[in-house]
Parts: C-alpha cells; sequence; structure tokens
C-alpha cells in the first residue's frame, strides 16, 4: 500500500507563494503573540487572503467560496443569530448540504469557538466554508437588510 506523504501548512504556504522567511517570521510571531498564523500572514500583507484561505481550504479538507453573490442565507439564520454575533466573527449561512448539516462561511478557519456558539444558536451541527471576509460581510448585510424588526444598523 502507498504511504501518502503529509504535506504540511508551511509547504503549501511556501507553495502560495510564501518565502521560507517570511513564514519562519510569521511563526515566531504567531508564537509569541497568540494570533493564529493564518492572521499573522495577512496583517504582515504577505499574502492575499484568498491564497491563505484556499491554503488552509486545502489543509484543512475545507470548501473555498471566493464569491458569495447569489447565495441566499436561509431564514432560520436570520432569525436566530443576532446581527452583531454574525459580524463580529464574520459568520454567515449558507445554507444545509445535502447531509442536513449548515454550510457556514468564514475567514478564520482557526477559531473554532464561534463556530462552537452558532452551531448552539441554530441547533444544527455547521460546517465550515471558507471566504473572503468582503464577501461574508457584503453577504450579512445583504441578508438583515431584509429583517423587518428594525434592528439597529449601529
Amino acid at each position: 500500500m502507498e504511504q501518502k506523504k503529509m504535506v504540511s501548512l508551511g509547504d503549501l504556504l511556501i507553495e502560495a507563494g510564501l518565502d521560507k522567511g517570511r513564514l519562519d517570521e510569521c511563526r515566531t510571531l504567531a508564537a509569541t503573540t497568540g494570533e493564529s498564523l493564518d492572521q499573522v500572514v495577512l496583517t504582515k500583507d504577505y499574502l492575499a487572503e484568498d491564497l491563505v484561505l484556499q491554503v488552509y481550504a486545502k489543509h484543512l479538507g475545507y470548501e473555498f467560496r471566493e464569491v458569495l453573490e447569489g447565495t441566499k442565507v436561509p431564514t432560520n439564520f436570520v432569525d436566530r443569530v443576532p446581527v452583531h454575533f454574525a459580524r463580529n466573527y464574520n459568520l454567515v449561512a449558507l445554507g444545509p448540504g445535502d447531509d442536513g448539516i449548515m454550510r457556514v462561511a468564514t475567514c478564520r478557519p482557526l477559531d473554532p469557538h464561534p463556530m462552537d456558539d452558532l452551531a448552539a444558536m441554530l441547533g444544527l451541527e455547521v460546517d465550515a466554508v471558507l471566504a473572503p471576509r468582503l464577501e461574508i460581510t457584503s453577504l450579512i448585510a445583504r441578508a438583515y437588510r431584509h429583517k423587518a424588526d428594525g434592528v439597529d444598523e449601529a
């Protein structure tokens, strides 16, 4: 039986265009600040967000969607999840899959706590789909714009 070589996250980031020196710098910074590696790479602006998300999607086995335009957010998400939670954590539901598990767009693949909180709010199992932050914030704005209860848009 053929052994499949595990490709490290670092190797994938280098493959995406991050040089080894910058990767080491980001790893050191992540270790000292407690920030996740993806956030350090993005803060330093060493790679574009969509590239970083594609690397993490490949590494973690998640789906990546570059565009969320035309996606209809399920009503139960808008009804059960406060807009400030969705905005604060950049989370928005994309709809249930064939397996009944709610697909949820996130741009923070290494932050599991908001996803756990969201699963509890929805009473459903959730599965991460990685998407750019701007796409997520636009979809949140469109989904909650139609909520008729006069949510404070602070």
